[in-house]
């Protein structure tokens, strides 16, 4: 009844999301390194913080690092189920 277009938010949040995540990672490392624009700035700058630089730069290191890894992996389970189909399909 829908079509193609029933579908459209599914695939843009599929797409933005982890770009969207990504892109807020980086921000969050890059406001550690000096540059004022992550959301944790105050929480790093305050020097009674367990947060230290060096902490908050390793964690975000390691949530960017994971987070690409599985989302490379997801695309590339997708990738050879949707293959598997079409050979599947072809015979």
């Amino acid at each position: 009844m829908y079509g193609v277009y029933a579908y459209l938010c599914i695939a843009c949040v599929q797409l933005v999301a982890p770009i969207f995540l990504t892109l807020l990672f980086i921000i969050e490392m890059s406001s550690v390194g000096g540059i004022k624009i992550g959301l944790l700035t105050p929480l790093v700058e305050n020097s009674n913080s367990i947060f230290t630089a060096s902490f908050v730069r390793g964690i975000f290191s390691f949530l960017t690092w994971w987070f690409l890894t599985w989302w490379f992996l997801i695309s590339l389970g997708g990738f050879i189920f949707e293959r598997q189909q079409y050979i599947n399909a072809n015979k």
